[in-house]
């Protein structure tokens, strides 16, 4: 035995009869019609069939909302929360369900002044489809968390030698019109240099400024970096100190003033070039000139015991004056002895008072004159004649 039946939408269900079964929800009538029996022949035993259609309701399936616990950022407007939805047949979705309309999700009691710890419940309403109950109950948490501050350091310059000049900073991230004499329990970042700066490190080293810390009841704190820039000291000059000598003396050990050194810096040594000046002639040599005049010394290449020529843009040289002046030189002729007239007189001899180890007199001129009552021109011939003489060299 078989039937044909035919299924058609009842009361606000819209479906035109159709022998396909429906699949929405709603409420349909079921007709049966086109009665087949078993037996051929069977339909003329009745002088009447009736049908009689039967009803049947499809229920909307029931989705569950459920939202999820979230985080809102200190200061923020409370943010829009899209839940989770399950329960879906087949392969439906939100995207592909008739007449889907979400359900909406907000959190209660939240303001952007809310502290950072502070817990509210999300709860969800509505939402609404052709096929679909939504079973809403399921609520979350949400957890105000801290605003995010930046910490910038502001870019310094420091002439080389120089104390590290105060590290300042910026602070931007703010909300609620607060600022860093408003925020709660606020303590300043504190900023350093990497690597750590000193008096002593040399000009154009790449010296990064950093900062760290800093704490507030609603905030977390981040930093940006900036450099520190170490420029070179403008001049070094350094400046032969003048010397002066009479001939024949030790050559005196040289020193040197500067203008511009940095108070961390020192010279251990410097190269000394003498030449001769104005009318005295002496080509330029690292040895001390010896003799009587005057001359120009100039140091150069200096040898750095702390800090380098480097931290300097230029290093300036300037001479001193070394003179050596004309040593006085006493020469004595030494008296000769007293002679018998008739007898040969010695050759004199002198002393030298003055003279320079390193010369030497090979000879000398001396010449006689009478003294006293006697009377004897000065001559370089030695007198003969008994009286009393004078030799001068």
């Amino acid at each position: 035995t078989a039937l044909t039946y035919t299924y058609a939408g009842t009361g606000s269900t819209v479906y035109s009869a159709s022998t396909t079964p429906p699949t929405a929800a709603g409420t349909y009538s079921v007709t049966p019609s086109a009665v087949v029996f078993s037996v051929a022949g069977t339909s003329s035993k009745y002088s009447t069939i009736t049908y009689n259609p039967g009803y049947f309701t499809i229920t909307k399936k029931a989705l569950t909302v459920s939202p999820s616990n979230t985080t809102i950022t200190y200061g923020t407007t409370s943010p829009s929360f899209t839940p989770t939805v399950l329960g879906f047949a087949g392969s439906e979705s939100a995207s592909t369900a008739a007449s889907y309309i979400a359900p909406s999700c907000s959190v209660s009691g939240y303001s952007a002044t809310s502290n950072v710890g502070s817990t509210f419940t999300i709860s969800c309403s509505g939402g609404s489809a052709a096929n679909y109950s939504f079973t809403t109950t399921d609520t979350a948490t949400a957890t105000v968390g801290r605003a995010q501050l930046t910490v910038s350091p502001d870019a310094k310059s420091v002439i080389y030698g120089q104390p590290l000049p105060t590290l300042t900073f910026v602070i931007n991230g703010w909300v609620n019109s607060q600022t860093s004499s408003t925020a709660a329990g606020y303590v300043a970042p504190t900023c350093s240099t990497s690597p750590s700066y000193t008096t002593t490190t040399a000009a154009g080293s790449s010296i990064t400024i950093s900062c760290s810390g800093g704490s507030a009841n609603n905030y977390s704190f981040s930093s940006a970096s900036a450099a520190l820039t170490i420029n070179k000291i403008n001049t070094l000059t350094i400046t032969a100190a003048n010397q002066s000598i009479a001939y024949g003396a030790a050559t005196p050990t040289n020193s040197f003033t500067t203008s511009g050194l940095a108070s961390v810096d020192a010279i251990s040594s410097l190269t000394y070039t003498y030449a001769g000046s104005g009318s005295t002639t002496y080509a330029a040599s690292t040895s001390a000139p010896t003799l009587p005049g005057t001359y120009t010394i100039t140091p150069s290449a200096a040898v750095f015991s702390t800090g380098s020529a480097s931290n300097y843009t230029t290093v300036t040289y300037a001479a001193g004056t070394y003179t050596i002046s004309a040593a006085a030189l006493t020469i004595t002729a030494a008296s000769p002895s007293t002679v018998a007239y008739g007898t040969a007189i010695a050759s004199p001899t002198f002393t030298a008072s003055g003279l320079n180890a390193a010369d030497s007199i090979t000879a000398l001129t001396y010449t006689y004159a009478g003294t006293g009552s006697t009377v004897y021109s000065a001559s370089t011939t030695p007198p003969t004649a008994a009286g009393t003489y004078s030799v001068t060299p």
